[in-house]
């Protein structure tokens, strides 16, 4: 409390301390997490996920989670001013007026904060965005960036063919980053999934 100037503004400020403190809590979350399958598909429900159509699979999940984390990252390089104002703005979503109110600011204040805050994101996220399109890092005029990756875990999922009662046997390789917390799962086979686990055993 003795850091606040402006007792006018405790609303605002204290705000902008959750914020930072929810924000902060997410990254070392995220940073200290074990990888596992199960917490890479964590949020799906239902049973059956492996074969039915209604659920997302593995990769569009970690697609999801990359995306997440880019559109985070990005925000939290803006400034605390406008950090503060495109928050509120997309992930509260009041009005320009009442997010004026709240940061003791005029509205033509916020709205310029937000339209410098899009140009921002759009630049930094341009990449992204033709990734997510399709387009070629080639077309962008840019390098494609090979990443090395390493077994994280494999794990074999049995899954029961509910008409005839046969038991099949899917692997799942998770597939680590090399010197970061991006992963994404692919699926093997029978056979595959059992020499990678031999590999890994040392046998």
């Amino acid at each position: 409390m003795d850091r606040l100037r402006n007792p006018d503004r405790f609303q605002s400020w204290l705000y902008r301390i959750v914020l930072n403190l929810c924000r902060h809590h997410i990254r070392d979350r995220a940073a200290n997490r074990t990888l596992s399958y199960e917490a890479l598909v964590g949020g799906t429900t239902g049973v059956g996920l492996l074969t039915s159509n209604t659920e997302p699979g593995p990769q569009e999940v970690a697609e999801a989670r990359e995306l997440a984390r880019s559109v985070r990252d990005a925000v939290d390089m803006l400034s605390p001013s406008n950090r503060a104002a495109t928050l509120m703005y997309y992930f509260d979503q009041p009005t320009v007026r009442e997010i004026a109110l709240h940061l003791g600011i005029s509205i033509s204040a916020v709205k310029g904060r937000l339209h410098k805050s899009r140009n921002i994101l759009r630049e930094t996220l341009e990449p992204l965005t033709a990734l997510l399109e399709g387009v070629s890092a080639r077309t962008k005029g840019e390098m494609k960036v090979m990443v090395k990756v390493s077994i994280a875990d494999i794990l074999g999922i049995e899954n029961t063919d509910e008409e005839t009662g046969r038991t099949t046997q899917q692997f799942v390789d998770v597939l680590k980053e090399d010197g970061g917390n991006r992963a994404f799962p692919i699926w093997v086979g029978p056979a595959e999934g059992e020499a990678i686990v031999m590999g890994l055993k040392d046998i």
